[in-house]
């Protein structure tokens, strides 16, 4: 009850992350755009993570930026860690804003296209 599973790669995430109150994901980019919502996010590492050399890059924000959120190595922690963050929703609330922040800077007012376009109308000046 109350999940909702986006397991389709080309699927319009912007609704499902509007009308969550958790993010879990495991080294998806979605991560970073979740940020701008400062929810929490749980997140699930693979253990053998580094044997896959194709889809592990330590330096990654993927990987480097882990402490943006709860981090859990075991699927049997799962549940206890959604709970968890929903009882505590700013824990980590510090290290997701200071991501959002080298991210999106202060862009996050979704005023974003209309700043976009004085910019471009700008350059024909």
């Amino acid at each position: 009850d109350n999940v909702f599973l986006m397991d389709d790669p080309e699927a319009s995430l912007t609704a499902a992350m509007l009308a969550s109150d958790l993010l879990i994901s495991d080294a998806s980019g979605v991560i970073f755009q979740y940020l701008i919502l400062d929810r929490p996010i749980v997140l699930l590492s693979n253990p053998d993570k580094a044997q896959d050399a194709s889809h592990f890059e330590a330096d990654s924000p993927e990987w480097s930026w882990r402490d943006v959120a709860s981090d859990i190595r075991q699927i049997s922690s799962l549940a206890n860690a959604v709970s968890e963050a929903l009882i505590n929703p700013n824990d980590k609330r510090d290290r997701r804003q200071f991501y959002a922040n080298l991210m999106f800077g202060n862009l996050t007012d979704g005023n974003a296209a209309q700043l976009i376009a004085q910019k471009i109308t700008g350059l024909g000046n």
